[in-house]
């Protein structure tokens, strides 16, 4: 696509280059075009976070010191000719689905048109009850799934419209996106709907400054793309400044069918009759008329606390004033560790089907309801746990808790909804078999847990998704949707003493129950090798090597994190040892996935067919390394300092922190055991280490799974 729209500018060129440059680049070229670029005037640095100012920038001014002062000249780039007509390519491969791609030349980052044009991707594809959302999947489900973006580069960008769906909708999907461009071009957007849609702008600028990587990123990327990290503070201000007539212009201006170009991606043997000139007169009518910044806290964090309702409901409560947004997680024990051998998959559908209608609210007036205030609402579910996620902005916390409280309590699994979440289901099973990497995990699981329900796929089957019905839902879902069973987190700009009561009205209804959840045996030790292959033609070869691991409560599972950390990455020794060192592999890494009875931890890799038996060897010869040895102090040093570092990183947003909490208590853990995991993680010792490997990487104890080419004999 990008070589279709971009004809003479680089953008039409991949970033990772192509074969023949790539080949053709020695040192002395890498050398050279490092001193060109990498010199202190070419380059921007920003930091957010705690630390001594001063210090820091004495510290980096050392560090750049002995750098060249030299000043680079911007390179020469050849502007992009004005498109003048329709570019259309279809590509037939191995793929499920149709995958459509329609992107529309547009102005760069600095144009006076762009938060216009920002705005009008927002009311087009943003969300459940935007236009084309609205139009093309909830009324009449011609697609599995359709999104739009601006892409605002420092040169002239795309706008684009992305959408999977089957081959015999492809006219009728088209005709309506042809006819919701055609309608917002010629007919002004009303006020509320424009209103709506600069909440939402507004609310995706103050969530990305949510963690100081966000603030780092804003501020970073206004100083670079435009020379002044200040007009990120402007940003706002040009998005309200938006009228109903800009939005008109620029789509006129825009989304003409001579700037557009369409890719389609099918399936091998799909013909496609779709001539140009139809496409052209689908879109006809289109055209033809011609932050504010973040203050500083004032006030430290409360502690976090929980209280336990009568009916025996848990409510935690952080409260978090650095941002007016707050984050929600209603999280039940369930998810695929919970499912019987027919109900393959029946805790995903459940939880798409969450917040598709409850006896209050249908599946547009619950998406309309989130999407004016800007919030984020979804369904999730795992291996052990499914539920709610949400969040909003603190002055729709109230309205939004008590939406949540009604999906939960009231949930009605409405038969329309039903029918276009079990294809949406369907269409990503059938999806799967793009993905080798998936296809690959999916058969992993399946070969190492033939007793315990960790081996389904979570998505379910084709045959268990359609043979599900309304009532299997409903009684799945009764089973365990009970007080007893139930976390909910809520973290953010909130006041705790105002909320929990609050929260105790709205779910006073949420009547206990005498009903048990069953016991989960764990899954019986492997006694021999497994194997298995999938073939699937290609270039690449991928393989997983696995073994049953640590469970959540295991006292090996701080020790096994830290191994996977010293394995896993690229400056991991999987890394050095079987790609850098020996370029047996493509990707190479490993992995772990703690349960509740049992856990799984293995590596992966993905390789010339021709070196599987090599490289497969060399696998087991560094894990048998690692049995015999385990890990060198200073590798257990990193591992400790880049773990702890990731975690908390990875709990900087309030969503973060409330799903952590959730699971954690729900798991039997309690909301607060991060702070023990951490103990417990400093603690390890090298010993510690080796005690892990030698009980949990057995020799002969091994699950081996191959996708792709036919591997050779080791």
């Amino acid at each position: 696509m990008m070589r279709l729209c971009f004809k003479e500018h680089p953008y039409g060129r991949p970033i990772i280059g192509y074969e023949q440059t790539i080949r053709s680049f020695d040192r002395k070229a890498i050398l050279k075009y490092m001193d060109k670029w990498y010199t202190p005037d070419n380059m921007v640095l920003v930091a957010v976070g705690d630390f001594d100012t001063a210090l820091a920038l004495k510290t980096i001014n050392g560090l750049v010191r002995d750098f060249p002062k030299k000043a680079c000249k911007a390179p020469y780039r050849p502007v992009e000719p004005a498109q003048t007509s329709l570019r259309k390519t279809v590509l037939n491969e191995d793929v499920q689905q149709i995958y459509l791609d329609m992107s529309w030349h547009t102005p760069p980052l600095t144009d006076r048109n762009l938060p216009a044009l920002e705005l009008l991707e927002i009311i087009l594809a943003h969300g459940k009850s935007s236009r084309l959302y609205t139009r093309l999947k909830m009324q009449k489900n011609l697609v599995y799934s359709i999104d739009a973006g601006v892409w605002a580069p420092l040169d002239p960008g795309l706008f684009c419209i992305d959408a999977t769906l089957s081959q015999d909708r492809l006219k009728s999907a088209l005709e309506a996106i042809a006819g919701e461009i055609v309608r917002i071009t010629n007919i002004s957007v009303p006020g509320p709907e424009l209103s709506k849609a600069k909440t939402m702008a507004e609310a995706d600028f103050v969530y990305n400054m949510e963690t100081m990587a966000g603030q780092a990123r804003r501020l970073a990327f206004f100083q670079t793309m435009t020379g002044d990290m200040y007009n990120a503070d402007d940003y706002l201000k040009r998005l309200k400044q938006v009228t109903p007539d800009d939005i008109g212009n620029v789509a006129k201006a825009y989304l003409r069918p001579q700037n557009l170009s369409i890719g389609i991606l099918a399936p091998k043997g799909a013909d496609i009759k779709l001539s140009s000139q139809e496409i052209v007169d689908l879109f006809s009518g289109a055209g033809k008329h011609p932050t504010h910044r973040i203050a500083e806290s004032s006030k430290e964090d409360r502690d976090v606390s929980m209280v336990v309702l009568s009916n025996g409901m848990r409510v935690i409560i952080k409260e978090n004033h650095n941002l007016p947004v707050v984050s929600l997680t209603g999280a039940f024990l369930g998810g695929t560790r919970l499912e019987g051998p027919e109900q393959c998959g029946i805790s995903n559908f459940t939880a798409k089907m969450l917040t598709r209608g409850t006896k209050e609210r249908s599946a547009s007036e619950i998406a309309s309801a989130v999407e004016s205030s800007a919030g984020v609402l979804h369904g999730f579910s795992g291996k052990n746990s499914f539920g709610i996620r949400a969040k909003f902005l603190s002055k729709d916390l109230y309205p939004g808790i008590a939406l949540v409280s009604d999906i939960v309590l009231s949930p009605t699994f409405p038969e329309s909804e039903i029918a276009k979440v079990r294809e949406d289901i369907l269409a990503a099973i059938k999806a799967k078999k793009d993905r080798p990497t998936a296809q690959l995990f999916e058969l992993f699981y399946e070969t190492l847990f033939r007793h315990h329900s960790y081996g389904h796929p979570e998505t379910g089957t084709e045959k268990s998704i359609q043979t599900m019905k309304r009532s299997d839902l409903i009684k799945w879902y009764k089973s365990l949707a009970i007080p007893s069973n139930f976390v909910l987190a809520v973290v953010g700009d909130m006041d705790r003493e105002q909320l929990i009561p609050y929260i105790k009205a709205l779910f006073a209804n949420f009547k206990p129950s005498q009903g048990e959840l069953p016991e989960v045996p764990p899954e019986p030790p492997l006694t021999q090798p497994r194997q298995a292959h999938l073939e699937r033609t290609g270039a690449q070869t991928h393989l997983a090597i696995g073994y049953l691991g640590a469970d959540l409560k295991s006292p090996h599972n701080a020790s096994m994190a830290l191994i996977n950390t010293a394995l896993s990455g690229q400056g991991g020794r999987l890394f050095y040892g079987l790609r850098d060192k020996k370029s047996l592999a493509y990707a190479v890494t490993s992995f772990r996935r703690p349960g509740l009875e049992t856990g799984v931890f293995g590596l992966y890799l993905a390789c010339d067919p021709k070196k599987l038996p090599i490289a497969k060897e060399a696998a087991f010869r560094e894990l048998e390394v690692l049995r015999q040895k385990g890990l060198t102090p200073d590798e257990l040093k990193e591992a400790k300092k880049y773990f702890l570092g990731n975690l908390k990183i990875g709990l900087e947003t309030n969503g973060s922190q409330a799903m952590h909490m959730a699971l954690d208590e729900l798991y039997g853990l309690g909301y607060d055991d991060i702070k023990q995991f951490i103990r417990d993680i400093e603690a390890v010792t090298l010993k510690d280490i080796k005690r892990a490997v030698k009980e949990i990487i057995l020799p002969e104890r091994y699950v081996l799974v191959t996708v792709g080419p036919e591997p050779g004999n080791p």
